[in-house]
């Protein structure tokens, strides 16, 4: 991938995580919760120190027949299902994917409507513990319900919305995107950048490498590919007159 192509998908995801931040600040656990009879919101929605902790539980599955959209545009080594993960298209994808993701596929849940969700947890290292404990709360009278239709999340999805019609119009900071040509009074020369590189094949990582070189971590991070990158042409931002395959 050259430079301009990893620049291009930058700016498409460059406000996904403030996105998230503000969306994570303002939605509600959609689930509901019966204590002794009495039917209310998840009581998660009082806190905003709740927004730390929000699951983005998706409504059918992650698992497609990977014909969709999201893995059709990605390359086959990110074939699998787990790329459905709100996290994993935050990372990657750009954020009118994200958004489409949210509106259609998913729902904020507390941590306890998430793991009680349907009554069975799926991980084996959780279920045993988690279904007596919800089976414990039953006793007692308290009980965990997610509706099919809820007020709480017809109200997450304008919130989404407007954050999205937001963000989708904000400029990008100027000079965000820019090939730098030194780092800590160092010329990124290729010489350096081919130095690096012999390192990265001595089997160095970022910080022993941008020690020896005298650069910043950040700097050798981007400018010289680790090996995996290197081998596969991916991810690399390239300087002029450096022979990378």
């Amino acid at each position: 991938m050259n430079t301009k192509e990893n620049v291009d998908k930058a700016i498409k995801r460059f406000w996904n995580s403030h996105f998230m931040v503000d969306v994570s600040m303002e939605v509600k656990c959609v689930g509901r919760v019966v204590d002794n009879g009495e039917d209310t919101e998840c009581p998660f929605n009082k806190y905003e120190m709740s927004s730390l902790s929000w699951e983005r539980d998706h409504i059918d599955s992650k698992i497609c027949n990977m014909n969709c959209d999201w893995h059709t545009i990605k390359s086959s080594s990110y074939f699998n299902n787990q790329q459905h993960s709100v996290a994993n298209i935050q990372i990657k994808a750009p954020l009118d994917r994200l958004y489409y993701e949210l509106i259609n596929r998913v729902r904020f849940l507390c941590p306890s409507h998430h793991n009680a969700r349907k009554g069975n947890p799926r991980r084996d290292r959780t279920r045993n513990i988690m279904d007596k404990k919800i089976r414990r709360l039953k006793e007692i009278g308290i009980r965990f319900y997610i509706p099919s239709k809820s007020a709480t999340h017809e109200k997450n999805l304008e919130i989404i919305t407007r954050l999205y019609n937001q963000y989708k119009k904000k400029p990008i900071p100027e000079n965000t995107f820019v090939i730098a040509k030194q780092s800590n009074g160092i010329d990124l020369t290729p010489k350096l950048i081919m130095d690096g590189i012999k390192l990265r094949r001595q089997g160095l990582g970022s910080y022993k490498i941008a020690d020896k070189l005298g650069i910043k971590v950040a700097t050798c991070k981007r400018y010289i590919p680790t090996l995996n990158n290197l081998l596969l042409l991916k991810d690399i931002t390239k300087v002029d007159g450096v022979e990378y395959a």
